[in-house]
C-alpha cells in the first residue's frame, strides 16, 4: 500500500545558507564624540562600534556614511592597549626616559592592582630596574570579535602623548584604518546584526508504509521519528538550522493514500 505526505514544511533560516547574507548593518552618527562615548551610544543603541571582517564588509560601511561626509575620519571598534617591556641596559632615570620616550612611549606608569602585578611578573626577582611602556601592535576589536581583517593605512603620524589608541577609519582615503587618541571628538559608525532571513518551502513526499514498518504513518510517534530521520540525513550533508514540520491538512491529518490515476477508457 502507497501512502505519501501531501504537505511537509521545512522552514530554512541562517546565514550559511544565502551567499548573500549580511553579517553586518551599519549606522553612520554624525554626532561628534569621543571613543568611549561613541562605544557607550553603539551598544546601547546597536549592537556595537563598527567591526569589518572583509573588504566588502569596509565597502559598506564607506556606503554608509553620506557622501558629504566622506571627506572625515570616523571611530570604528579596534583599539590597542599599552604594554609594558623591560629594557635591560642600565641608565640613570633620566636617560631611561630619554630612550623610552624616542624607542616606545614614556616610562611605566601605573593605574591599578593589576597593571602593579604585570610590572612584577615583568622584572627579575630582587632587581631593581626601570621599565618602559610599550604598545605593541595588538589590536582588537569593541566588541571581542576575532580580529582578521585588516585595512591599516601603511603609514601615518602617532601623537606620542601617553594613553590608549583608538582606530578610526580615513573615508578621504578608501576607509583605510589609522590610530588617534580616543579622546578626540569624531563621528563614527555602529553596527547591528540583523536577524537572519528565513525561507519557506513546502515540499511533497511519497513514502510507502511498509518502508517504515508501520500502517499508521499519521501516528504520533512514527511522524516525529521520519522527522527525525529527514533531519539526521541533512545534518549528514551538512545543512543545518533548518526546522522541519508536518502541514496538517483540514482533517487534521497529513498521511493520505494515494489515489492511482484512472486509465481512459477508448471505444
Amino acid at each position: 500500500m502507497m501512502k505519501r505526505i501531501l504537505l511537509g514544511v521545512l522552514y530554512l533560516s541562517g546565514c550559511h545558507i544565502f551567499s548573500s547574507c549580511l553579517l553586518h548593518q551599519y549606522h553612520f552618527v554624525a554626532d561628534p564624540m569621543n571613543w568611549t562615548e561613541a562605544q557607550t551610544y553603539c551598544r546601547q543603541m546597536y549592537t556595537d562600534l563598527a567591526t569589518t571582517e572583509n573588504t566588502e564588509e569596509m565597502q559598506q560601511l564607506i556606503n554608509t556614511v553620506p557622501s558629504s561626509k566622506q571627506t572625515s575620519d570616523v571611530w570604528i571598534g579596534t583599539q590597542q592597549d599599552p604594554q609594558f617591556v623591560v629594557v635591560g641596559t642600565r641608565m640613570n632615570w633620566s636617560d631611561a626616559q630619554k630612550y623610552c620616550r624616542e624607542n616606545y612611549r614614556d616610562l611605566a606608569t601605573v593605574k591599578n592592582e593589576a597593571e602593579n602585578q604585570k610590572l612584577k611578573d615583568l622584572t627579575v626577582h630582587g632587581w631593581w630596574s626601570w621599565i618602559g611602556l610599550f604598545r605593541e601592535n595588538s589590536s582588537y576589536w569593541s566588541d571581542g570579535s576575532n580580529y582578521s581583517f585588516s585595512n591599516w593605512k601603511q603609514s601615518f603620524n602617532l601623537d606620542k602623548s601617553i594613553g590608549i589608541l583608538c582606530g578610526a577609519a580615513a573615508l578621504a582615503d578608501s576607509g583605510k584604518w589609522k590610530l588617534s587618541l580616543c579622546g578626540t571628538k569624531l563621528p563614527f559608525v555602529c553596527y547591528s546584526v540583523p536577524p537572519p532571513p528565513v525561507m519557506r518551502k513546502v515540499v511533497k513526499l511519497r513514502i510507502k508504509a511498509k518502508d517504515l514498518g508501520s500502517d499508521d504513518l499519521n501516528d504520533p510517534d512514527v511522524k516525529a521519528d521520519i522527522l527525525r530521520k529527514l533531519q539526521d540525513r541533512l545534518e549528514a550533508k551538512g545543512v543545518r538550522g533548518v526546522t522541519l514540520k508536518w502541514r496538517e491538512q483540514p482533517d487534521g491529518r497529513v498521511f493520505h493514500k494515494e489515489e492511482k490515476k484512472k486509465r481512459k477508457t477508448e471505444l
